[in-house]
């Protein structure tokens, strides 16, 4: 029995509420606090005296849910026998703020600081659209049904099943929404730009598809080099920094050290933003990996070459089932790893070969739980006596090893 009672309140949300009653005729009666011309005041659903009422659920954040009532809005002048309620969780500041921010006429009622309605009208998405027939639900539906066709039937007294259903169409070639803002001037189609580092941007990258005109476009915002290099050749997350070869001489202006303070100004310094739009039936690839040579006068390449890499094959070290804290590393100015805490064997090798002076580790056993991790590594000779320390079996096998190549062009070139 009681899992017949479970089951059923599982099932309740989906049940089909089209030709109920509301249960309770308090739901109808009660006062809502509402908004009217801009002006606050109380008053319930049954107080509008109309056979036919429409509650509309939305929220000042949904773009989808503000398109919808300007449609509202003309649905409610043309149709006096019928009577739209906007209806929002959301307080008055934050509905008054919104209308004057986006200079917004409203005079649909909106009822606000909800808990009532949205938990007796149940909904997953926004906007939500619910009919109501003297007291009864006639039909819930999401905004694309709210026709006038729909309306007319909906007000002559026709039954939920002889509303109109049909599936609109997509039309690739227009687009769904249009602005009534003025165009911004039309920029060049095809385009590829290459700027130092934008103050005040978050680190992103993104790929865009525009269907209309054909054109996809390719960005990457306050990147490094060799970042914006391993996505040209698409080895992103699959190359670790010791699989690296910089040019020759100083690479501080390729790699990052020490600590979060220094990395900030590092930032500031050696990271660039690329943006380029080129016609969808063109690989982006080559066009990336051909505009960072251009731009940063280097050769960019893949390469294998025969390498000695450090191959785990066992741990008999502490280990920690699980942990409620966040991974923790820290290293010294000039990029020597210092600590780890609270992260797996995992995150300490993956660590490891994110310094570009060491062998590339490799780990075949997967063993899983957490580790901390003290004392210094910056070459192989003292990462190979902290392995041990730390009670890790390995072996060093030559294989062939896959780096990417960042090398100055010559003057010839």
């Amino acid at each position: 029995m009681k899992n017949l009672f479970f089951l059923l309140g599982m099932l309740l949300p989906y049940i089909s509420l089209e030709g109920q009653p509301i249960t309770s005729t308090e739901i109808l009666t009660h006062k809502n606090n509402l908004l009217l011309n801009g002006r606050p005041q109380l008053k319930s659903i049954a107080s509008f005296k109309k056979r036919h009422i429409i509650l509309d659920f939305f929220a000042t954040t949904c773009s989808a849910c503000i398109s919808n009532i300007q449609e509202l809005e003309k649905l409610q002048l043309d149709n006096d026998s019928v009577q739209i309620l906007l209806i929002t969780k959301e307080d008055t500041k934050t509905i008054q703020n919104f209308l004057a921010r986006r200079q917004i006429g409203i005079s649909l009622p909106i009822v606000y600081s909800d808990k009532i309605l949205n938990r007796t009208f149940q909904h997953y998405s926004l906007p939500y659209i619910y009919w109501l027939v003297e007291g009864s639900t006639f039909f819930r539906s999401t905004k694309e049904y709210l026709i006038d066709s729909n309306i007319k039937l909906y007000l002559s007294g026709k039954r939920p099943s002889e509303l109109d259903f049909t599936e609109k169409e997509f039309l690739y070639d227009s687009p769904s929404v249009s602005s009534r803002l003025t165009d911004a001037p039309e920029g060049p189609l095809y385009y590829s730009v290459f700027v130092p580092y934008a103050k005040g941007l978050q680190t992103r990258s993104g790929i865009q598809f525009d269907t209309i005109k054909k054109t996809v476009r390719r960005y990457a915002i306050n990147w490094t080099i060799p970042e914006m290099a391993l996505m040209a050749v698409n080895r992103f997350m699959i190359l670790t920094r010791n699989r690296i070869i910089l040019p020759a001489g100083d690479k501080s202006k390729y790699i990052p050290t020490g600590s979060y303070q220094y990395y900030e100004e590092w930032k500031r310094k050696n990271t660039y933003c690329y943006d380029t739009r080129i016609s969808t039936e063109t690989s982006l690839k080559p066009y990336m990996l051909e505009d960072l040579k251009k731009y940063t006068n280097t050769n960019i390449y893949l390469t294998t070459k025969d390498t000695p890499n450090i191959i785990i094959t066992g741990y008999s070290g502490k280990i920690t089932g699980s942990t409620k804290n966040q991974i923790k590393t820290s290293y010294s100015n000039d990029g020597t790893f210092l600590s780890m805490s609270d992260g797996t064997i995992g995150d300490f090798l993956y660590t490891l070969n994110n310094i570009n002076s060491l062998l590339p580790i490799v780990d075949s056993t997967h063993i899983k739980g957490y580790i901390n991790v003290a004392g210094e590594i910056s070459d192989t000779s003292s990462l190979i006596r902290k392995l041990n320390q730390l009670g890790f079996s390995y072996k060093i096998l030559t294989t062939p090893t896959e780096y990417l190549v960042i090398e100055k062009k010559s003057k010839n070139e």
